[in-house]
């Protein structure tokens, strides 16, 4: 067990050291300083109507930072979701141990 879990932290600081995480770190700083596009989110989040938040996606993705940022966004969570489907195929089970 021992073993897995240092490959494990080899793993994670792998990643944090990777083109992924500098580019996602990046784009996401450079959204986050633009006031027009966080104003852009908080109407999104806060939106029940879908013909205003369709607009409000269609403004955020003419950015291209937000683009950018959104890209390296869904790399990183489709390989971490491909990391735990390979674990729970490998464990046979979805549960925590600790958490039984």
């Amino acid at each position: 067990m021992h073993d897995i879990i240092l490959k494990t932290y080899e793993l994670i600081d792998a990643l944090d050291d990777s083109d992924l995480i500098a580019n996602l770190t990046k784009y996401k700083e450079l959204v986050v300083k633009d006031r027009n596009l966080m104003i852009l989110l908080d109407r999104g989040n806060n939106s029940s109507d879908v013909e205003e938040i369709r607009k409000i996606k269609q403004e955020l993705y003419s950015n291209d930072n937000y683009k950018n940022y959104m890209q390296y966004y869904n790399e990183l969570f489709y390989m971490v979701m491909n990391y735990n489907m390979r674990i729970n195929k490998i464990l046979g089970t979805r549960s925590c141990f600790k958490c039984e």
